[in-house]
């Protein structure tokens, strides 16, 4: 049975999704920034369930606060690299844009 990531992402978006935010990363300074595909799942199945369990925050995933700590979430990823990846995330490599 195929994953909810993967009924609308495909490995080769995937794949690419990784490589164009890697690439995104560098140009912004930063060249110690890594991405797989499996922490891109992760990430977008973060995205859907913050999306679903809406709060006034996406970072109150994280709180200690028993009323908004999702465990699902804040055990699955940190919030740290939750926000290094959603600032790094890019969809196409601009220098493979046309102009």
């Amino acid at each position: 049975m195929a994953t909810l990531c993967e009924l609308f992402l495909s490995d080769d978006v995937l794949d690419s999704i990784v490589s164009s935010s890697v690439v995104y990363a560098r140009q912004k300074g930063n060249h110690s920034f890594q991405l797989t595909t499996d922490d891109l799942r992760l990430f977008v199945a973060i995205l859907f369930t913050s999306g679903y369990c809406v709060l006034t925050s996406r970072r109150m995933h994280w709180e200690c606060s028993p009323d908004v700590l999702n465990e699902a979430i804040s055990k699955a990823m940190p919030r740290n690299r939750f926000q290094e990846i959603l600032h790094f995330i890019d969809l196409a490599n601009n220098n493979a844009l046309d102009s």
